[in-house]
């Protein structure tokens, strides 16, 4: 696995821990303990059944028809695997480095916002979980927690931080002084989200997402500033000086999220990208773009 070449498989997931609410009710939980998980599929039906129609549409939507949405499923299920038991292979062993970090498998947690629409304790208690995992957890622009909190939470669990770009380079260096003053081993720069997916689950549910985004307010010193509001702020159009401002101003690896093109990993790379995410931002963006899987050579 060469510098900038490297490919690590993110794995999204919650872990709704006994969640006590009721259909409609958008109360996070305060619930803790364990929940018994037998596959990704049972977990997300679980979940539907204790959280609010409006925050799960929101978590579990993607944009406009799902068609991308879905895909990213299907083409794991067009992969097949090929058994060959004459390979004289005893054991297998998964683990990797990845930017320094051991890890006992090459899966990591995706950036997620909104933490706190399920549970109380929210980033602080993923990252707590990433770290029993031995993963590496990566906390969100828009995380429900401010940085430095999550990280105290757990602080021996390594952790990426993903930058969502304002058009303030004054907000973009800021944050991201305070993500490594916190301790992040690298950044992510988001660059397939510069306005919000049409999510219909939101329209059907009338759900006007409001959640407070504590790392925004800080900077802006807004009593209440939700993720709505903070969005209002963000960079629509990227490029390669882009990368080349944050790689100067953290001092960190910088990973560059969302691309699917070649040409788009092409200047990522030439700007000093160390690392490129295919990603189509789970469906939850540009409906009929292809799925991830699918864009890996």
């Amino acid at each position: 696995m060469t510098h900038h070449t490297g490919l690590v498989l993110a794995l999204t997931f919650f872990l709704m821990a006994h969640l006590p609410l009721r259909a409609g009710e958008a109360t996070p939980s305060d619930a803790s303990g364990g929940v018994k998980i037998l596959n990704l599929y049972e977990l997300e039906k679980q979940a539907s059944q204790k959280i609010g129609a409006g925050p799960f549409g929101y978590v579990q939507g993607g944009s406009e028809d799902k068609v991308t949405m879905r895909e990213n499923t299907s083409a794991f299920d067009r992969k097949q695997i090929v058994p060959n038991g004459l390979a004289g292979i005893d054991g297998v062993d998964m683990t990797t480095s990845f930017f320094g970090i051991d890890l006992p498998s090459p899966i990591i947690l995706a950036p997620m916002a909104a933490h706190g629409l399920v549970h109380r304790d929210a980033d602080k208690a993923t990252i707590r979980g990433t770290r029993m995992a031995g993963t590496i957890m990566a906390i969100s622009t828009y995380a429900s927690v401010p940085i430095r909190d999550i990280a105290a939470a757990q602080p021996d669990a390594p952790f990426f931080f993903q930058l969502y770009m304002s058009r303030d380079n004054g907000f973009n260096e800021y944050i991201v002084g305070k993500a490594k003053e916190a301790g992040a081993r690298a950044i992510i720069i988001t660059v397939d989200a510069g306005t919000a997916g049409n999510r219909e689950a939101d329209v059907r549910n009338n759900y006007n997402y409001s959640s407070e985004t504590p790392n925004v307010m800080e900077y802006y010193e807004e009593g209440n500033m939700t993720q709505s509001q903070a969005r209002e702020l963000r960079k629509v159009s990227f490029s390669a000086d882009d990368i080349r401002f944050i790689k100067q101003v953290s001092g960190l690896p910088v990973l560059v999220k969302g691309v699917m093109s070649p040409d788009a990993a092409d200047v990522a790379i030439r700007a000093g990208a160390d690392g490129i995410w295919i990603s189509n931002h789970g469906g939850r963006q540009l409906d009929g773009s292809p799925a991830t899987f699918d864009m890996l050579p």
